[in-house]
């Protein structure tokens, strides 16, 4: 069931290469180009509904429908009586939507088609007035006003959007492990020696006491770990969380908040469950469900800092 949108996408692929062997005013071109719209409405709500969605379901959607599209303008444009300024008016919000995409390869690093309603409903309404150009061009024009706001609304969220960052464990990707561990090091003081160790007894099982990263394409931008003892003195407040760091420009974006989390949930299907953490923070812990339960001392400390914990 899963694989029906994909089908439905790959069927308008194959309906619209058709349409270059059928004549505009023959039915057959009509026929096909009704369901090759019908299935652009049906494989993305059946996506939804079945839970199927995918980033390769959304890039055979817009494959197949930039396809359909330019089979369509194949044979239709030589027919069609369109006027300059329309003509015009289309290469205008082409335009917007080629400087979008430059937008997203500065911005996501990779080309981004979102499907927001107004792009919907712009593709709805060009498959109903295609038709009715034959007869009047006003359809068409109203199209025209709609596409352009879906293209500088697109451009608007792709130079708003937040990037989308990977959010793994290290057994993930075991072939970070030397990364990972030099980057941990960078950033606290143990030895990238006591990192690797942590790291080589949970890739090879021997606890599943993890690592976790945040990566911006490869590029490590924030990670913790957990370990028995954080080096203080209540060696009974165990596991403990440490290492918690996001780099400075990627700050404010909640990625501590979702590592965090994802230690905490990790641990908890394991079985593993209260964990606690040591530190000097007041106030930042608290947003993410941590509790404060009592001071401890870190080893080698002149003063006490403070211990949370995680049910």
């Amino acid at each position: 069931m899963k694989y029906i949108p994909n089908i439905l996408s790959a069927l308008r692929f194959l309906g619209a290469i058709c349409l270059l062997f059928c004549s505009p005013a023959g039915v057959a071109f009509w026929v096909i180009y009704g369901i090759c719209g019908i299935s652009d409405m049906l494989d993305g709500f059946l996506a939804r509904k079945l839970h199927a969605e995918s980033k390769a379901g959304a890039v055979l959607d817009s494959v197949a429908d930039i396809c359909f599209v330019a089979c369509c303008a194949i044979k239709l444009i030589p027919v069609l009586q369109i006027p300059s300024w329309l003509w015009i008016w289309a290469g205008v919000i082409v335009l917007i939507k080629l400087v979008n995409q430059v937008s997203a390869l500065v911005v996501c690093k990779r080309f981004c088609f979102p499907h927001t309603g107004a792009n919907r409903l712009t593709g709805l309404l060009l498959f109903l007035s295609v038709p009715m150009t034959f007869w009047s061009i006003i359809p068409i024009a109203f199209v025209a006003v709609v596409a352009t706001f879906a293209a500088i609304q697109e451009g608007h969220l792709i130079r708003t959007r937040k990037r989308e960052y990977s959010f793994i464990t290290l057994r993930d990707r075991p072939e970070l492990k030397k990364t990972a561990s030099a980057w941990f090091h960078s950033k606290w003081s143990a030895p990238e020696e006591a990192y690797l160790e942590c790291m080589d007894q949970y890739l090879s099982h021997q606890t599943e006491l993890g690592w976790y990263l945040c990566l911006d394409d490869d590029r490590i931008i924030g990670g913790l770990g957990v370990i028995e003892n954080d080096f203080h003195d209540r060696k009974d407040l165990t596991p403990n969380i440490c290492a918690v760091y996001t780099e400075e420009a990627y700050r404010g974006q909640g990625i501590a908040g979702r590592l965090l989390n994802q230690a905490v949930e990790d641990l908890r299907a394991k079985g593993i469950s209260p964990v606690y953490l040591l530190t000097d923070h007041t106030g930042f812990y608290e947003r993410y469900g941590w509790e404060f339960l009592c001071m401890a001392q870190g080893d080698g400390e002149s003063y006490l800092s403070r211990m949370y914990v995680h049910y």
